[in-house]
């Protein structure tokens, strides 16, 4: 094959999107989870670790009294965020996530990237939440466990006040048996399967809220204002502030779990938007609450940093409180480790249905329908991490690849409102049969569908403008799309890295230029047409909501170490080497494998062999969940 030819053939497989045929709603998984264990889920993984392990290092490093305003800067964004996730986790009910909207708006090889980003975010998570656990549990216990594991197994290497070695601020001083042995644990009960496992979230996420606004009442309470109006509110500044947003954010990339889980809800397209926003919401005034609470309680500047509400406590002498406190801390770090690893096996499975990764990982055991093979490969390797990294070494890598793919979410809501990709043949289709799958009710009349052709076509009043007239259609919103993001990169970058000085006047020429460009970029894709025939729930006042969203997610991610990206382009690269080796080949969308698929049809149908749940995972069980849910 001649090489130009043989680039145009790599180059057009790098960006096929997913084609999503007419069994949009069957899955080898189990459809039982309602909007409110959807809530749950959602509550469970953001109130979890992030209010007990973040919220003292927040406090005494970056935000002092103003971390409840960090909370609520985090929280605004992944309501946002979580809008745009809703819209297309309705449209595409399935497992994966961002991942798998990508893999339908934007091509494959983007989508990888997203996918592979995510796995890293939630192995990472899934070993951080346990390191969280063990040194919860090893501060209630006055160090107990941490001086056993040192007498009894031993240590990696010896301290010594003076070593400032890079490697022993990765490596744990010591093997954490007991985050290895939580994971194991929670393992064990999501390999039951997902309708017996999900009561066990309920119980400990709601004993996890209740504690969580005892802890406040007791707080608020005993409240002393002096720790407000003597101390300075923002002791690191509005930069400080920021930069602990980035860090609270970490709290609630729970709410991604929730969109993880559409392949097992009764009612995905209803279910996702209302439990999304409510799980954010709740969440957010917890938070907000309970980090105003300490530092009216507490001076900011002697919070503990491991353990900042159990030790407020007892520095108090409030030795019932500290044992509620313990309690709640415990079954709320693990509510949270349940929902995190919940979520991480299924956009493992939902990478290895499609063939990007190695398809073992998409093995569904038929006893509980759940992804068996990606549960035990996920855990074991959060296990590993767990037993050898320190928490603040994976604490820092966090949120980088979810502020990513939250990125590009808000960007696909964009596209898929001024375009219809190659990867949804018929939107309006698919939507009718999610609604009579999910829903008892005949759907209404439809009104007239949108001609393909309309969607992306400039306005009326526009249609004379000079370059615009003649794109194609959606090609000049999208155009101004990723104008409006480069630019507002700049903008960001300009800010973060200048000095807005009166004597710098060439640096606030080029930072409105680039504000200018931004407004321009934003004006382009208000002047086309959107898609009208969205049945399911649609983000209000798309295209602003999405780009502001876009920009929050912009200015956390700078705040970001440097060191940050070089481990996150390091675990990158191992994933291209996989997919351009493995997964470029396997992909279903490969037309070489569709068309060794399509030739084994005939051959199976001849011999009268049941259907394989296939790559697709349409089995014997899917339509058995498919009409045990359009009966309900």
């Amino acid at each position: 094959m001649p090489i130009p030819a043989a680039l145009q053939r790599f180059c057009s497989a790098m960006w096929r999107t997913k084609t999503l045929n007419q069994g949009i709603m069957s899955t080898p998984l189990k459809r039982c989870l309602n909007t409110f264990d959807l809530i749950l889920i959602g509550i469970g993984n953001m109130s979890g670790a992030g209010i007990y392990v973040l919220t003292g290092t927040v406090v005494r490093r970056k935000a002092g009294p103003a971390t409840c305003i960090a909370y609520f800067v985090a929280g605004l964004t992944a309501f946002l965020n979580g809008l745009c996730y809703s819209e297309l986790g309705a449209r595409v009910p399935r497992a994966g996530s961002a991942y798998s909207y990508t893999y339908v708006a934007m091509g494959e090889l983007l989508a990888f990237v997203i996918g592979w980003s995510i796995i890293l975010e939630y192995i990472l998570s899934a070993a951080s939440i346990a390191r969280g656990f063990s040194g919860t549990l090893d501060a209630l216990t006055s160090d107990a466990i941490s001086n056993w594991t040192v007498s009894h197994v031993g240590t990696f290497y010896q301290t010594s006040p003076n070593d400032t070695s890079t490697i022993k601020h990765i490596i744990s001083h010591y093997p954490d048996l007991m985050s290895v042995l939580l994971i194991i644990v929670v393992a064990v009960i999501l390999s039951i399967g997902a309708n017996l496992s999900k009561h066990f979230n309920t119980v400990t996420t709601s004993v996890n809220v209740v504690v969580l606004l005892f802890i406040s009442g007791v707080m608020f309470a005993l409240a002393d204002l002096a720790n407000w109006r003597e101390q300075p509110f923002m002791p690191f500044g509005f930069t400080g502030v920021l930069s602990g947003a980035a860090t609270c954010f970490y709290a609630f990339i729970g709410f991604d779990a929730i969109s993880v889980s559409t392949e097992e809800a009764l009612t995905p397209q209803k279910s996702l938007p209302m439990a999304t926003s409510i799980a954010v919401f709740v969440t957010t005034v917890l938070l907000v609450i309970s980090s105003a609470a300490i530092t009216l309680f507490e001076p900011w500047y002697l919070i503990d940093i491991r353990a900042a509400f159990t030790s407020a406590f007892l520095a108090h002498r409030l030795q019932w409180a500290e044992i509620i406190t313990g309690i709640g801390s415990i079954t709320g770090i693990v509510a949270c480790l349940y929902c995190n690893n919940y979520a991480m096996p299924r956009v493992v499975y939902a990478m290895a249905s499609d063939g990007l990764i190695f398809r073992i990982l998409a093995y569904v055991t038929p006893l509980t329908q759940v992804p068996i093979v990606a549960i035990i490969f996920s855990s074991f390797i959060a296990a590993v991490l767990a037993l050898l990294l320190d928490i603040e070494a994976l604490a820092d890598f966090l949120s980088i690849g979810t502020l990513i793919a939250y990125s590009i979410v808000a960007c696909n809501v964009v596209i898929t409102r001024y375009s219809r990709p190659a990867g949804i043949a018929d939107i309006a289709a698919l939507e009718s049969e999610v609604e009579s799958t999910s829903s008892s009710q005949l759907p209404l009349t439809p009104e007239k569908p949108m001609p393909a052709e309309d969607v992306g076509r400039l306005k009326a009043p526009f249609r004379s403008l000079p370059l615009l007239r003649s794109l194609q259609p959606g090609f000049g919103a999208i155009m101004g799309l990723l104008i409006f993001v480069g630019s507002l990169i700049s903008v960001s970058l300009i800010v973060k890295l200048g000095s807005l000085s009166a004597n710098n006047p060439i640096l606030i020429i080029v930072l409105v230029l680039f504000g200018l460009i931004c407004l321009l970029a934003f004006g382009v894709m208000l002047m086309h047409d959107q898609d009208t025939d969205i049945r399911t729930f649609k983000v209000p006042a798309v295209p602003l909501l999405p780009c502001v969203a876009i920009a929050f997610n912009v200015v956390l991610i700078l705040q970001l170490q440097p060191m940050t990206w070089i481990r996150f382009s390091i675990w990158l690269v191992i994933g291209l080497l996989i997919y351009f080796t493995y997964g470029i080949n396997q992909s279903n969308e490969n037309p070489d494998r569709q068309r060794e698929a399509s030739e084994k049809v005939p051959l199976a149908s001849a011999m009268k062999l049941p259907e394989s749940p296939g790559m697709e995972g349409e089995g014997p069980t899917s339509k058995k969940d498919e009409s045990d849910t359009a009966k309900q």
